[in-house]
């Protein structure tokens, strides 16, 4: 419950500009409390006074002490945001990825996928102007330069499992109601069933959230049909290791297949929550060589390392008392493959063409697989949100970075 008072609306058919700034003033004004509050509890100085704060390919990040402000701010964002852009929503998440447990951050995501340039460039605006009200009035006007603010608008948020998440949830939730947003709280979850939650929030609304995990669990099913039409490599056994990074990961898998699901299907999932976040575990452990947590080298064994929000995945196997990682490149060439033979064999004439959306990194090699494939290929700045860019005008496409992170659409 709110207890600083009630949420405005406006009907956007009868009022002006004036009039609803003098609305959206008003009631931030019941919360300018909070924006002291924060300001001095997230070390106004240090982050006002020092560099000015950027929204990066991940959002903002910080240690946790450091984000409430910004929680603050970024929800006001967000929920002004959403009224322009409504009947769209707009999603939120709070995690800090593969960081430590002690840093936490803060990322939105549209319809379209990441914040556009322009719109990153008013959030670092609005986070770093110290005058509340002279930065929502600036953020208006270019809003509005955009599009008409509607009468209503929804949020969907998600968090990791860091102790600090669920406090800065609380935190952004503030600033969505600040400026009468509504909030659909998923509570943990990955920042890929965000994104999928995202996708069809325009015709679920604002139902239960389990009316959105019945949504999910129909990629469970796809999964479960793809999975039972492999054999296991001769003298392997079928069964993989899921290193959950004690973070998301374990969330979506039971949220998209049921505990019997996960058995018969011989995965095996570790570091499911039983530690702090990323410690000693996860992609960014194994992508470095190392052997995570809950995994001996005297067992031969392959297996999938998430990172905290679980968008990120690395391949392993150990055989003989050595690990060998299986990084971003390798996985995406397998994908792309996989996609133009086993899908495209049985679509036969309507398989679309595949493209492989990669990095400037990306080495000569898996390049040169791709295009003997017959595979096309396009190259972008380092940043996910660039592969993101140029995939739109794809029907299928495989986005890569090495470090694991990974999309196909």
């Amino acid at each position: 419950p709110n207890p600083l008072g009630t949420s405005f609306v406006v009907d956007e058919t009868n009022v002006n500009e004036g009039i609803i700034m003098e609305h959206v003033i008003e009631l931030l004004d019941k919360y300018s409390g909070l924006e002291s509050f924060f300001l001095e509890r997230g070390r106004r100085e240090e982050i006002l006074t020092g560099k000015p704060l950027r929204y990066g390919t991940a959002g903002f990040r910080l240690p946790a002490e450091k984000m409430e402000y910004i929680a603050w701010r970024t929800g006001i964002f967000a929920g002004l945001l959403s009224r322009f852009l409504h009947p769209e929503n707009v999603g939120l998440m709070i995690t800090a990825s593969h960081n430590p447990e002690r840093d936490n951050g803060i990322k939105i995501f549209l319809n379209s996928g990441y914040l556009t340039p322009e719109l990153e460039v008013e959030i670092e605006k609005f986070i770093n102007e110290q005058s509340l009200e002279s930065g929502i009035k600036a953020l208006y006007a270019s809003l509005s330069n955009q599009g008409k603010i509607t009468s209503e608008g929804t949020v969907l948020v998600g968090r990791d499992t860091r102790g600090s998440s669920g406090q800065l949830r609380w935190i952004a939730a503030q600033g969505l109601a600040s400026v009468g947003a509504t909030e659909l709280d998923f509570g943990v979850c990955s920042s890929p069933m965000l994104e999928s939650f995202l996708a069809v929030s325009q015709d679920l609304g604002r139902k239960d959230k389990t009316e959105y995990h019945k949504e999910y669990r129909k990629m469970g099913e796809l999964f479960v049909e793809l999975w039972q039409g492999f054999e296991p490599i001769e003298g392997e056994e079928k069964e993989l290791i899921a290193d959950c990074s004690n973070g998301c990961a374990n969330r979506a898998f039971l949220t998209a297949l049921s505990q019997s699901e996960i058995k018969n299907l011989g995965i095996k999932m570790i570091n499911t929550g039983e530690g702090a976040i990323n410690e000693n575990c996860g992609s960014e452990v194994t992508y470095s060589g190392k052997v995570p947590l809950g995994i001996s080298l005297d067992e031969n064994c392959s297996g999938v390392s998430f990172d905290g929000d679980a968008d990120r995945l690395i391949l392993f196997n150990v055989l003989n008392g050595k690990l060998r990682v299986i990084r971003g490149e390798k996985m995406a060439a397998f994908c792309a493959r996989f996609f133009d033979k086993f899908i495209g064999a049985k679509l036969s004439n309507e398989m679309p063409p595949i493209h492989a959306i990669t990095t400037q990194y990306t080495n000569s090699a898996t390049k040169e697989f791709l295009t003997a494939a017959g595979i096309k290929w396009v190259t972008c700045p380092t940043g996910f949100k660039h592969l993101e860019n140029a995939s739109k005008n794809s029907e299928v496409a495989v986005l890569f970075e090495n470090n694991g992170h990974f999309k196909v659409h």
